[in-house]
């Protein structure tokens, strides 16, 4: 048991003893060897988190940690590796520095990656590949929703290049120049001023991908009070915009403006068009459901 612990049962059995003294005690003790485990598991922890790590060793047989190292070098690993032979199996994360330390230290020993890590890979290729591929999958997104409902027209209308598309964009043609030029993605977000996340995704995108900003808005619930109030007569957004806001819509004039730019301005014989979004996927979200396993 820890300190405290430890100095509370030695108070009640007659040794009055500080947390103190028995963490010092526990120090001091002598500490046996473990066995050297067949399957090794090899992962890092932080001491504190961003400052300062080590390496944390599991006999994965027994299901419990065998050792710690003050860091996560290689060569602290290598040393310890050295020191204990009789590993054949390493399981471990996707750092090169442990790969090397143990293909020096034990040759032999297969190395294997723990599910997780597989699945991470996993998860980062496929979003990489679907994030290259965004305008094909909006295109085939509308062509199902389009079968499915032919007579239904798609999402409400958005501006096809707007201010911060632009600015982004410029800022992607920034990001790749300065990567051109073997800058790191530390440098290269101190430079613009902007996060690491933001310079790591440009790193990996070989083209550019414009952002979508999804309208989370309620105002399709209200499409058919819309409809029955323009074929009235009532085609003023603002006062259309109060009536809509008294019964808890919870968007902008500009989404109302955008979205009633699609009805006719005719006094007769006109047609209202039915307004549907199409359900339109993230990367992320595909690339969740590519991961996961085929549902019978």
């Amino acid at each position: 048991m820890g300190a405290k612990p430890g100095a509370r049962i030695c108070r009640l059995i007659g040794l009055p003893l500080s947390a103190s003294t028995v963490l010092r005690k526990i120090k001091g003790c002598p500490k046996s060897e473990p066995d050297t485990p067949t399957i090794l598991g090899v992962d890092d922890f932080a001491f504190r988190k961003r400052d300062t790590y080590g390496t944390i060793l599991v006999d994965l047989e027994k299901r419990k940690p065998i050792d710690l190292l003050p860091d996560r070098e290689g060569k602290t690993l290598e040393a310890w590796l050295l020191a204990h032979p009789g590993v054949s199996i390493v399981n471990r994360d996707r750092s090169s520095v442990y790969a090397h330390a143990i293909s020096r230290a034990c040759p032999d020993a297969v190395q294997v990656a723990d599910r997780w890590h597989l699945l991470k890979n996993l998860g980062e290729n496929t979003t990489q590949f679907l994030d290259r591929q965004r305008s094909l999958i909006n295109e085939i997104a509308a062509e199902v929703f389009l079968q499915a409902k032919p007579d239904i027209s798609t999402e409400l209308p958005q501006k096809n290049a707007s201010v911060r598309a632009e600015k982004r964009y410029a800022l992607f043609e920034k990001v790749k120049q300065l990567q051109s030029e073997h800058y790191s993605i530390k440098a290269i977000a101190r430079h613009l001023g902007i996060s690491r996340n933001t310079v790591k995704k440009y790193f990996l995108q070989q083209t550019f991908v414009p952002k979508r900003h999804p309208r989370l808005t309620n105002l399709l619930a209200y499409e058919a009070y819309l409809r029955q109030r323009w074929q009235e007569g009532e085609q003023c957004a603002k006062t259309l915009l109060q009536e809509i806001k008294a019964r808890g819509y919870n968007g902008s004039y500009t989404i109302l403006a955008g979205f009633l730019s699609q009805y006719p301005k005719t006094a007769e014989g006109f047609a209202l068009p039915a307004a549907q979004k199409v359900v339109n996927y993230s990367t992320r979200s595909l690339s969740i459901a590519f991961c996961k396993p085929q549902k019978d």
